[in-house]
């Protein structure tokens, strides 16, 4: 059995587009899951599994049980733990690296439209895997 991460984008934020993590969690044991577990009100949530169905077909029970029209970003345990392993800042304090996940992979004109300078003094990688 996997274990998969699911990050819902947009959720419990400023009181709109409100998911009630303890019904997440029996929604997600009806889609077949087990070992579900939520992380606050994040929208962030853990759960195990023979597979992982499509992103599309959380979000549309989640459309249908809450009437909130989410993005779901799906990673396995594995791609998680790969994440870790090639951190391009191991030069860093680890408590003040921030990760995110994209839903797709972003432009190539948005990406050389970037400018690390103007973050300075923070700094920024694209992974694409």
């Amino acid at each position: 059995m996997a274990t998969y991460v699911g990050l819902l984008r947009g959720v419990n934020v400023g009181g709109r587009n409100k998911v009630p993590m303890e019904q997440l969690r029996p929604l997600l044991e009806s889609l077949g899951h087990h070992h579900v577990r939520t992380h606050r009100q994040s929208g962030n949530i853990i759960f195990s599994g023979a597979s992982a169905l499509p992103a599309r077909r959380y979000e549309e029970a989640i459309a249908e049980r809450f009437g909130v029209r989410t993005t779901f970003v799906l990673r396995s345990a594995h791609e998680l733990r790969k994440t870790i392993r090639d951190n391009p800042f191991v030069d860093c304090d680890n408590s003040k690296i921030h990760v995110g996940f994209m839903e797709r992979l972003p432009g190539v004109n948005a990406v050389a439209g970037l400018d690390p300078r103007l973050y300075l003094p923070e700094r920024f990688s694209i992974v694409v895997r």
